[in-house]
C-alpha cells in the first residue's frame, strides 16, 4: 500500500502543508539525534518528508504527552525518509488480530502501539502474551520490542525490519497519560521504568529465536513503574507482576554480564 495511508489508521483528517511549514524551530531535542523534540517532529523532518500532511506530524491538543503519537511520528519519519512502500499493518493492542496475520504469512510489516491500557490493568497485554508471544510462537521472520524511551533503538529495529522479508512485527511500548492518570511530562519516564524494571523487556528475535536484548542499566522494582495504578490493583496483583518482571529478566537475559558496562 502507499505510505500516506498508514497515517489514517487513527481516523484523523489531514492537515494542510502550509500549517506544517509554520512550525517554530526548537533548538533543544528531547532525545538527541532523533527526529523528535518533546512530542513533535523536527522542522528538518518536515522538509525531508513534505508529504506527511497528518496530525501525527503537527502537535495536537487532545492528549498532551501521548506516547502513541510520539512513537507514530518517529515511525512515520523513518518510513517516509526510507521511501518504504511495502505492505504494512497496524495491529490492535489487544492482540486479537495477530494470530490470523501471522498464520497467513506473506511479506508484511506489522506495528503495534502498546499503552498497557487493554482491559484497564497494567500487564493485560504484554503479560498475557498476545502479539509478542504469538509472533514468537509462529516463529515469524522478525519480532522486536521497542519503547518511546529509546527512539534510536526504535529507529534501528524499524530499519532492520524494513530490510527483511516475510512477516515482521514491531511491538512499541507507548504509555498514555490518559490511561495512567499521570502528567504528560512523565510519558518517557514511565516507558523507561517499564524497561528498567524488566516488566517490558526490550529484545529482538528471528524465526522464533531471541537474538539480542537490551541490558537493564539500573534495575528498578516494578512498583516504581506501576506508580499511580498501584491503588487500582488488588493485594495479590503487585507480587504477581513483580514475578512477571523477574521472569522476563531471566528469560531475555536482561541483566549485565560480568565485565559489561
Amino acid at each position: 500500500m502507499s505510505f500516506p495511508l498508514s497515517f489514517n489508521v487513527l481516523g484523523w483528517p489531514p492537515l494542510d502543508e502550509a500549517a506544517m511549514t509554520r512550525q517554530t524551530p526548537v533548538q533543544k531535542f528531547y532525545q538527541k539525534g532523533t527526529f523528535t523534540f518533546g512530542n513533535r517532529l523536527s522542522p528538518e523532518a518536515f522538509h525531508a518528508a513534505p508529504a506527511m500532511a497528518s496530525p501525527l506530524v503537527k502537535g495536537h491538543e487532545a492528549c498532551p504527552g501521548c506516547g502513541i503519537v510520539l512513537a507514530a511520528r518517529h515511525v512515520a519519519a523513518v518510513l517516509q525518509l526510507a521511501k518504504f512502500d511495502g505492505a504494512m499493518r497496524i495491529l490492535d493492542q489487544s492482540g486479537e488480530d495477530a494470530p490470523k496475520i501471522f498464520e497467513r504469512g506473506g511479506d508484511v510489516l506489522c506495528l503495534c502501539y502498546d499503552t498497557e491500557g487493554a482491559g484497564g490493568k497494567p500487564g493485560n497485554l504484554f503479560a498475557a502474551g498476545k502479539g509478542v508471544q504469538f509472533a514468537r510462537l509462529h516463529a515469524i521472520a522478525y519480532v522486536a520490542t521497542a519503547t518511546v524511551a529509546d527512539l534510536h533503538d526504535l529507529e534501528n529495529k524499524l530499519t532492520k525490519a524494513m530490510g527483511l522479508g516475510g512477516v515482521r512485527y514491531l511491538h512499541i511500548h507507548a504509555p498514555c497519560p490518559a490511561v495512567w492518570g499521570t502528567p504528560p511530562r512523565d510519558t518517557i519516564r514511565l516507558a523507561r521504568l517499564a524497561a528498567e524494571s524488566g516488566f517490558f523487556p526490550i529484545f529482538e528475535a528471528e524465526n522464533g529465536v531471541v537474538t539480542g536484548s537490551r541490558r537493564i542499566r539500573h534495575r528498578m522494582p516494578v512498583t516504581d513503574y506501576l506508580g499511580p495504578r498501584l491503588a487500582k490493583l488488588g493485594p495479590d496483583d503487585t507480587p504477581k507482576l513483580q514475578d512477571l518482571a523477574d521472569r522476563n529478566i531471566i528469560e531475555f537475559d536482561l541483566l549485565p554480564h560480568p565485565g559489561e558496562h
